[in-house]
């Protein structure tokens, strides 16, 4: 359902007076406290941005899958520039000048007759989401996780700068305990603090419906040659693509082989969104037409690759093998590729 005129006009006043709060002024990216949604009963992970003078507002992580990305990114852990972004999974409310704008956001003003002046204060509201480009929220269930979350950050920020220690819990020492806000359920005009261990969530494998019929089919008449060792990498291709004007648009799976000898590669396939699990194996016979031959050995570096690669381990007659380092070596050269994309291509 698409969002209400009146729920944005909503929206964008919590963002004014968010704003004129400044809690960035004394809160950190680090600050981590849940608001829980009580239509829903979801707990929205917030964080509070803008200490370090750059980006300014709020970053909002709905449920535990969404509290695992935001781990991530405040674990100090190395991230990879090129695929930082295509995992995160989160609303986020950000102040951004008008140039940075994207043309949904554009039309919204117009529509709403809204205008800001000054640097980085025009009111965004975006969603993120694994392989999609950031894109303005497009649901009143978004809208509301937002509102509640907004409502109670000013709440709770106000809080933190009377007592610079209110996200702690001084009776327990547990890293798991993340401070939640709730509604009263008897009044809810009033909120309180309790303190919660979330749930645990387990990402969905990556589940493959491979076409045996197809795949040996197609398969058992190309031989397999010994000493042919391929390296293989399932990514998301940095580049944003989208289909049809005003359509959000998304970051394709790209499917990467290199022959492990000479380092040329032998295939390569860009898939649309949706349609890559039914896809890969499709590309998969085709470079091995296009090479004549079945690898001895099929090499990945990632776990995303391992998830995907062995449904067609069987098929493809290879031993499958994982090797860290060779994630790292295909970082560096998706860099070398990327710089200069339109030879790649």
């Amino acid at each position: 359902m698409s969002i209400s005129k009146a729920t944005w006009q909503k929206l964008f006043s919590l963002a004014i007076q968010f704003k004129q709060q400044a809690p960035w002024e004394w809160m950190f990216d680090s600050d981590i406290f849940g608001v829980k949604n009580p239509e829903t009963g979801v707990t929205c992970y917030c964080t509070i941005m803008g200490n370090a003078g750059e980006m300014f507002g709020m970053g909002i992580y709905v449920g535990t899958e969404g509290l695992d990305t935001l781990l991530e990114l405040v674990s100090g852990e190395e991230i990879d520039e090129l695929t930082a972004g295509f995992s995160q999974k989160c609303l986020m409310l950000a102040f951004e000048n008008k140039e940075d704008l994207l043309e949904p956001e554009e039309s919204l003003l117009r529509e709403l007759k809204l205008s800001f002046k000054g640097k980085l204060a025009i009111p965004s509201f975006r969603d993120y989401a694994p392989g999609l480009f950031p894109w303005i929220i497009e649901t009143e269930e978004q809208a509301e996780n937002m509102i509640y979350a907004i409502e109670q950050a000013m709440v709770i920020a106000q809080k933190c700068q009377e007592n610079p220690d209110f996200l702690l819990n001084a009776e327990e020492d547990d890293d798991d305990l993340f401070m939640v806000y709730v509604q009263d359920a008897n009044d809810p005009s009033k909120w309180e603090v309790t303190w919660e261990v979330p749930e645990d969530f387990e990402a969905p494998s990556k589940e493959i419906e491979a076409n045996e019929i197809y795949l040996r089919s197609n398969l058992d008449r190309i031989p397999t040659k010994a000493n042919v060792n391929w390296l293989v990498d399932v990514f998301y291709y940095f580049e944003p693509v989208q289909d049809k004007e005003g359509e959000r648009p998304y970051f394709p799976y790209m499917l990467l082989v290199l022959d492990a000898e000479s380092s040329l590669i032998v295939g390569h396939e860009v898939f649309k969104y949706g349609n890559f699990e039914t896809e890969l194996q499709k590309a998969l016979v085709k470079i091995c037409r296009d090479n004549k031959c079945r690898p001895q050995t099929i090499m990945v570096g990632t776990e995303l690759s391992m998830e995907y690669m062995q449904h067609f381990e069987k098929y493809l007659g290879a031993k499958l093998e994982f090797d860290e380092d060779l994630g790292d070596f295909f970082e560096e050269l998706k860099g070398d590729l990327f710089s200069d994309k339109e030879d790649f291509e």
